[in-house]
């Protein structure tokens, strides 16, 4: 009998072969984007002074920290005593795999925040994800909810304490008109919009979405088209906000309660 998860993956396999062409070149690499020295894949072995950065790359993106690494990079400047991990999973988008790729980086993402925060109860953690990597990292904080049969529970809230912000560019999993949509386009959804959005109330004043007008991953129904260029580009055009919003939260952090 086929599972119901496989069901899912056939599904979504048929949906993104119509969608991806010309996005990806023929090795698999993403085209575009600066480049930037790559993060470690490998977990934290102390606690940083700063925050400590979790960034999770997109579909087929060779690279550790793939396009986003601007952002990440921008966030460890802002913020002395930070340093940057990338997140080691499939980021798979073909024949199937998509949503266990997601599952996989959720599951590898959500044991990096646990060992990080046993190790520093007291450390802060910025999560940074693009394209995929942010449908991840909406799927850790608020649970898997894009598909009826594809569901997962979202992170304990004990570690709300500890995630001062959770940044997600071009997510196929945005939901319209919530308070952290952020960007050109806020009222409405992504390719695969998530169908329950309370579980992500204990960090939603970390969150952070940007998604743009015509980017078809987020902004699938775009009045006036699509372009994928726009999907392109958010690493450079909201680096500085990203960076500036962690900067804020990290100074908000270490305040005294009450203060």
């Amino acid at each position: 009998m086929v599972s119901t998860r496989r069901i899912a993956g056939l599904l979504f396999a048929a949906v993104v072969a119509r969608a991806l062409p010309g996005e990806i070149s023929q090795d698999g690499s993403a085209r575009g984007g600066p480049m930037v020295a790559d993060a470690p894949i490998t977990p934290p072995t102390s606690c940083a002074a700063g925050v400590q950065i979790f960034v999770v790359r997109g579909s087929t993106e060779p690279s550790h920290m793939g396009r986003i690494a601007p952002v990440a990079t921008s966030i460890r400047d802002a913020v002395p005593g930070s340093f940057i991990t990338a997140l080691d999973y499939p980021a798979k988008i073909n024949a199937a795999e998509y949503f266990f790729s997601v599952h996989r980086g959720v599951s590898r993402l959500a044991k990096l925040v646990r060992d990080y925060v046993k190790m520093c109860p007291q450390g802060k953690i910025a999560l940074v994800g693009y394209s995929q990597g942010a449908h991840v990292v909406g799927d850790l904080v608020c649970g898997a909810s894009s598909l009826p049969l594809y569901r997962s529970k979202p992170l304990d809230p004990v570690y709300n304490k500890n995630i001062i912000a959770s940044l997600q560019f071009g997510d196929p999993s945005r939901r319209a008109n919530q308070t952290w949509n952020v960007g050109t386009v806020t009222d409405r959804n992504g390719y695969f919009p998530r169908q329950r959005n309370k579980p992500c109330g204990p960090y939603s004043e970390a969150m952070r979405s940007w998604c743009d007008e015509k980017d078809r991953w987020c902004d699938k129904k775009s009045p006036t088209g699509t372009d994928r260029e726009v999907h392109k580009k958010y690493q450079i055009k909201y680096k500085d906000a990203a960076a500036d919003f962690v900067k804020k939260q990290w100074e908000s952090s270490q305040k005294p309660l009450g203060s």
